[in-house]
């Protein structure tokens, strides 16, 4: 069960943060799981194990090309011998070499070898955790409907497993957006919104109105634009409320994150030669 929940955390959380390499230790973790029994057993296994462990060390060194040299050594084993688990596994460190390196084809490559053997033999979690490194991956080099199509099937997974699907959603409605396919991007962003609101994340429910709200913008739509934007001020007005004991610095930090918002709804309103209401949401700055 250790190796199930150490390749689940090193799986998400690099298809969750899309815009941030996963930490050097994770890479570690995810390819050090093999048991020490493996070591006392046949030359190849303990072989195998031996370059992986290499191949970690190299990658946390940032010497990608010798790690992925010592992957693909590993690999060769493990498919000699039949051991469909651990060359999944490999194939999965590879991609992450590759993907650090810069070659995101073989790093797309690698992911869905290691994706196609987990279908037969994997978790949930471990499929789920694959298609979010490549929905990362695909949306980074500008192949949105890739990454699209790979978040769709994550979320799939997430959902028949109970498992909170929010985050999907997010990426969902951000990869349709970078696309310029605002009204799925609404349709992502409004299926997300009630799970905020049942969470009690205030913060991100008057962040997510606002996207809305610049979405409705983008297919000029002012009137829908304002009316989400209106209720991300109102969310967040509640909860600067909240803040008034703390420290006046920590008070203006979070009044400038959401400034921006604030700026572009006066600004529809003045455009619907709404002045007064435009002057309004203005002062509350």
């Amino acid at each position: 069960m250790r190796f199930s929940q150490l390749n689940l955390v090193a799986s998400i959380a690099f298809g969750l943060n899309v815009a941030v390499l996963i930490p050097l230790t994770l890479f570690i973790t995810e390819i050090l799981w093999f048991p020490a029994v493996a070591q006392a057993a046949a030359d190849p296994m303990a072989e195998a194990n031996r370059l992986l462990e290499q191949g970690a060390q190299r990658l946390s060194t940032r010497q990608y090309q010798e790690a992925i040299q010592l992957f693909q050594d590993a690999l060769i084993i493990f498919q000699n011998i039949g051991n469909r688990n651990s060359e999944a596994v490999t194939l999965d460190v590879l991609g992450i070499a590759h993907e650090l390196s810069g070659q995101p084809q073989q790093a797309i490559d690698s992911y869905q070898q290691a994706l196609a053997i987990y279908r037969d033999i994997g978790s949930s979690y471990t499929k789920a955790g694959l298609l979010l490194k490549l929905g990362a991956i695909y949306r980074a080099s500008g192949q949105y409907q890739q990454a699209i199509d790979s978040y769709q099937q994550a979320l799939a997974i997430y959902r028949d497993s109970h498992m909170s699907e929010v985050n999907i959603l997010m990426l969902l409605g951000s990869t349709y957006r970078a696309s310029g396919q605002y009204q799925q991007a609404i349709n992502s962003y409004q299926e997300a919104l009630p799970i905020f609101q049942a969470m009690g994340g205030r913060d991100s429910e008057g962040m997510l109105l606002a996207n809305i709200g610049r979405l409705y913008a983008d297919q000029t739509d002012p009137i829908s634009a304002i009316e989400q934007l209106q209720k991300s001020v109102e969310v967040r007005e509640s909860i600067r409320a909240g803040l008034r004991d703390l420290p006046q610095a920590d008070q203006q930090a979070y009044t400038d994150s959401i400034a921006d918002d604030y700026r572009f709804l006066a600004e529809l309103l003045k455009q619907q030669n709404r002045n007064q209401e435009a002057q309004a949401v203005l002062d509350l700055l």
